[in-house]
Order: C-alpha cells, then structure tokens, then sequence
C-alpha cells in the first residue's frame, strides 16, 4: 500500500492556526487600549500637579509666614485654572490653616478633574515659616 502525502495544512490545522493568530491580536490591541488609557491619566495628573503647584506657590507669595490663627479658604486673587489646561472638567480650591498654634502656616491647593464621580484630586500643600 502506497499513501501518499500531501504537503500543506489540513483544514483543522488551519483552524487552530487562525484561533491562535486571532488570541494574539485580541490580547495586543488590549493591551494596546491599556498603554494609551494609563498614558492618557498620567498626562492628567500630570497637568493638574502642575496647576495645584503653581497656585500654591502664587498663593504663598500672599501670607507673612507664621499662623496668626484660624482656617482661611478664600485667597485672593483665587486660584485659578488656565483655560487651555486640558483637564476634563477642572475645578480648584486652596486653603490656609494653623496646624501648630505659632508655627508655620500650611497652603493646600486642590485640583479635581474628570467625570468620573468622585473626581480625581492632585493636591499640593506648602508650609510658609
């Protein structure tokens, strides 16, 4: 008996194949998705680090240094957005208060971003002796 073989892929042979082939892009364009969305949130708080910063360090320029008492939460000027930050939905507040009665005086500075609820917060605090 003469079998003769043929050179080639089987039909099963080309199914695992294209099982195998279609896993692996499945998993490299989830993970490509992961890579851009990380990317894309470290950009964020990146941006608004940078924001909450420069008003704490704006809003430090205002106080002499030492607590003279009691919490403030207005700062004039206020703290302020730039309107091409690219943060989705921003909003900013500031704080000043005395956490030790004749020590240094403690400046907070909080931006929220995203829509996601709660909003994601970078805060930046700066003590003024």
């Amino acid at each position: 008996m003469n079998h003769a073989h043929e050179k080639g892929f089987t039909a099963v042979e080309l199914l695992v194949t294209l099982f195998v082939a279609a896993i692996f892009l499945i998993a490299g364009y989830q993970l490509y998705t992961i890579v851009t969305n990380d990317s894309a949130a470290a950009r964020n708080r990146s941006k608004a680090s940078n924001i909450a910063l420069d008003n704490a360090r704006m809003v430090s320029l205002q106080f002499s240094g030492a607590c003279s008492g009691g919490a403030v939460t207005t700062f004039s000027p206020a703290p302020s957005i730039p309107s091409d930050s690219g943060l989705p939905n921003p909003s900013i507040s500031g704080t000043k208060d005395c956490p030790i009665a004749s020590g240094p005086s403690r400046i907070t500075v909080t931006v929220s971003y995203g829509y996601n609820s709660p909003q994601d917060q970078v805060s930046h605090v700066l003590y003024k002796y």
